[in-house]
């Protein structure tokens, strides 16, 4: 009669344990789970209108630069896109595979009574969340970090081209050169 509660404490437990890990990662709109397209949507309409060949007003001088540009950018955000996806998936199966050891130690030690070894497996298993969650959150971090300096990147060539300087970046780029002080001219 005994162990039944404790069962089910340990999995609720272990149930709130792994959501509040993973209700931030939800929260945060998933690194890995937009597109190209979703992450710089800006970068990526220009980059269209580059490749189409209708590029406007001065830009269109400078389309090769754009071009260039819009190749670094895509060759930048792919490895970090793969990298992110990657560790999410780990995590997930760490996640799944730790559960089901948890499950499997918690059984065993309350079918021999054994509430020191349920303790130690629920000890451990927080350690391994934790440790997994630390994985991941590096990964997250390196993708915002790559994807950031991409983006700073592809922006700070594009407003230093003739006829880039008005185009609206997304958030995160750097300020238009000359903007604040009265604009340059195109």
């Amino acid at each position: 009669m005994i162990r039944s509660p404790f069962i089910n404490f340990a999995r609720v437990l272990g149930v709130v344990c792994v959501l509040s890990l993973a209700l931030p990662a939800l929260a945060a709109a998933n690194p890995g789970s937009r597109d190209f397209q979703q992450v710089f949507p800006y970068a990526s309409r220009l980059c269209a209108r580059a490749q189409a060949g209708k590029l406007g007003g001065s830009l269109r001088q400078s389309s090769a630069q754009v071009l260039a540009s819009c190749a670094t950018l895509v060759q930048s955000f792919d490895p970090a896109d793969g990298a992110v996806q990657s560790a999410e998936s780990t995590y997930r199966s760490t996640v799944k595979a730790d559960r089901q050891q948890l499950d499997a130690a918690l059984q065993q030690a309350y079918a021999s009574h054994d509430l020191a070894a349920a303790r130690q497996a629920r000890l451990a298993f927080r350690q391994q969340m934790l440790t997994a969650r630390q994985a991941r959150l590096t990964a997250v971090q390196s993708y915002v970090t790559a994807v950031q300096s991409a983006r700073k990147a592809f922006w700070s060539v594009i407003h230093s081209l003739r006829g880039g300087q008005g185009i609206q970046g997304e958030s995160g780029t750097p300020p238009v050169p000359g903007q604040t002080s009265g604009g340059q001219g195109s």
